[in-house]
């Protein structure tokens, strides 16, 4: 059984997407990216990026 991704880390989203960390973390903050925050308590926190979102992101970036 293979189960699909609902969420990317940044460092997961830059290995499938091959853009840097600097364009998706200002696509987070621009809200062109769908994502949460997690986090525990003395680990910090991080994004956790909509597959579906990053999808639509990469489809207009491909023709750039």
């Amino acid at each position: 059984m293979s189960l699909e991704k609902l969420s990317y880390t940044v460092k997961e989203a830059r290995q499938v997407t091959g853009a840097g960390t600097t364009t998706i973390m200002q696509a987070l903050r621009r809200g062109d990216l769908q994502s949460v925050r997690v986090g525990i308590t003395g680990q910090g926190r991080r994004y956790l990026i909509s597959a579906e979102s990053l999808k639509s992101w990469v489809t207009p970036q491909a023709g750039k």
